[in-house]
């Protein structure tokens, strides 16, 4: 994205409130970006923000639109999948490539623009969060959508080593309950040869439980080349088995590197990772490696 850029704000998921929006896109333009809100951006419908069909005219609306650049989505929460039949995906493949960028819901949509646009796709902070976000996350996020070389290893390395060793291969996955839902739809994550991210939030460690075994049957932690383990954000495992346990217990038995406490996804050290391009984890070490540059 050249400077001076012009990135496109929806919300394809929750309602996003007025100050955390306008703080987040001021804080982009003070970076020299030219901003525009999506009709519907602002919308409130219960818990979503604004109907299906608003939400995806404003989705298919703005990729097609030659004048934005990136489209950049103004919170998560829920219901972005709910656009999944409502989104023309072989019109939107033969439309120039676009980057996208979001997490946890937004993962509904982060998939199908990686694996049916083949495109590349951020995985980082939202803007309702960037106007308190530090400025070393902010400026991570923002090379990767300005350089066109490869943006290196990310400055955040795991807490702890899972299972030692190399793999290399492209990033895939994102907020764990949510690729679940891709399963048995036309939707599905492919892990076949890739790193797989993997994080969330609210979720006790008997769900996570469930999540991985449901993974694991399905065949997704088969075909991965390696594990990128988050955190399970908010998490109470004081009365349950740890945590740590139930990764160690899903992930373990394939002997693939693994690290666990990643940065990224709903914790405060929120890097943002591009999905489908490819990368590089050194297990023992803790560190990830990005071989190519997320430009499109």
């Amino acid at each position: 994205m050249p400077p001076g850029g012009t990135l496109g704000i929806i919300n394809p998921s929750s309602p996003v409130e007025e100050e955390l929006l306008s703080s987040g896109i001021a804080a982009l333009e003070a970076q020299g970006f030219r901003v525009i809100v999506a009709p519907h951006a602002r919308d409130l419908d219960g818990h979503r923000a604004g109907s299906d069909a608003s939400r995806a005219a404003d989705f298919t609306d703005f990729y097609a639109d030659p004048a934005i650049d990136v489209l950049w989505c103004a919170r998560g929460g829920s219901s972005a999948l709910r656009l999944w039949p409502l989104l023309n995906w072989d019109a939107l493949a033969l439309l120039p490539p676009k980057m996208v960028i979001g997490y946890s819901d937004t993962t509904s949509l982060l998939i199908p623009l990686t694996q049916r646009l083949q495109t590349v796709a951020l995985h980082g902070p939202l803007v309702f969060e960037l106007g308190k976000l530090p400025a070393t996350l902010l400026h991570w996020q923002l090379r990767l959508l300005q350089s066109t070389e490869p943006a290196g290893t990310v400055p955040g390395r795991a807490s702890e080593t899972l299972v030692p060793g190399v793999a290399k291969g492209e990033l895939c996955g994102g907020c764990l309950s949510l690729v679940c839902a891709t399963l048995g739809t036309p939707y599905q994550l492919d892990t076949t040869g890739k790193l797989l991210l993997l994080e969330d939030i609210d979720e006790a460690p008997h769900r996570v439980e469930r999540y991985l075994a449901h993974l694991d049957e399905a065949g997704l932690l088969r075909g991965a080349a390696g594990f990128i383990v988050g955190e399970a954000a908010n998490a109470d495992d004081s009365k349950t088995l740890p945590m740590r346990q139930v990764w160690a217990e899903a992930l373990e038995p394939y002997g693939k590197p693994a690290v666990l406490g990643f940065p990224f996804g709903h914790v405060p050290q929120n890097y943002a990772l591009p999905l489908r391009i490819r990368a590089r984890l050194d297990a023992e070490d803790g560190t990830l490696t990005l071989l190519e540059a997320a430009v499109i």
